[in-house]
C-alpha cells in the first residue's frame, strides 16, 4: 500500500497493527534495468488491466488523438500481456497510421519484466476510481525498474509521484500531446 492507503487503514480499522515501509527496489531490477538508449525513438508501454472497459476507452481516445499526427510519423507502443484487450481497441492500435504497435506476450514473470524494461515510458490509463486506495503493481514495477510513468489522475499515482518519476496528466489528450512531443524530441525524430 501507499502511505495514504496505510493511513486509510489506520483511520478506519483502528484495531489493526499497520506498519508502512517505503517502496523497496524490485529484486529483478538489476537484471532488467536499462541504462537508456538515447540513439533511438522512445518506446511507450501499455501494461496492466487491459480488459477494463475504461482503460480500453482511454486507449481508443489515445489512438484518436494520435490519428491527427502526420501519417509519416511513428510512435512506438508495446502492448505487454494484452490478451484481455478488447478487439476493437486492438484494431485501433493496429490501424492508427502514426502508431507502430507491437503486442508482446508475457506468460512468465521474467518475460513480463524483460518486456517492461524494454519500454522507456509506461502509460497508465486507468480511471481514478479503479485505484482509489489500493496500489497498482504496474506502477510499482515500472518505478522499481527506474522507468518513467505517464498517468491519468488516480490517488495511487499521485502518491507515488511525490518520490518517483510519475507524471500526471489531467486528460488523455494532454497525455497524448506529451507522448507526441517526447517522440518528436528523440535524436532520430518522430519518423525514426
Amino acid at each position: 500500500l501507499t502511505l495514504g492507503g496505510t493511513d486509510f487503514l489506520r483511520h478506519h480499522y483502528q484495531g489493526l497493527n499497520v506498519h508502512y515501509e517505503p517502496l523497496p527496489l524490485n529484486p529483478h531490477a538489476k537484471v532488467f534495468r536499462r541504462t537508456g538508449d538515447t540513439t533511438k525513438s522512445p518506446v511507450f508501454g501499455l501494461i496492466g488491466t487491459l480488459g477494463d472497459a475504461t482503460i480500453n476507452a482511454n486507449i481508443q481516445e489515445l489512438c484518436t488523438a494520435f490519428a491527427h499526427v502526420s501519417a509519416t510519423s511513428c510512435i512506438r507502443i508495446n502492448v505487454v500481456g494484452g490478451r484481455a484487450l478488447q478487439e476493437s481497441t486492438r484494431q485501433s492500435l493496429i490501424h492508427t497510421p502514426s502508431i507502430d504497435c507491437h503486442f508482446i506476450s508475457a506468460t512468465a514473470q521474467s518475460d513480463y519484466f524483460a518486456a517492461l524494461a524494454a519500454c522507456d515510458v509506461v502509460l497508465f490509463l486507468s480511471s481514478p476510481d479503479s485505484y482509489s486506495v489500493s496500489a497498482s503493481s504496474v506502477i510499482i514495477d515500472a518505478v522499481s525498474l527506474q522507468l518513467e510513468v505517464f498517468s491519468l489522475p488516480c490517488r495511487y499515482a499521485e502518491e507515488v509521484a511525490v518520490q518517483h518519476p510519475v507524471r500526471l496528466f489531467e486528460s488523455v489528450s494532454s497525455l497524448a500531446t506529451e507522448v507526441t512531443r517526447r517522440a518528436a524530441a528523440s535524436p532520430l525524430g518522430i519518423n525514426a
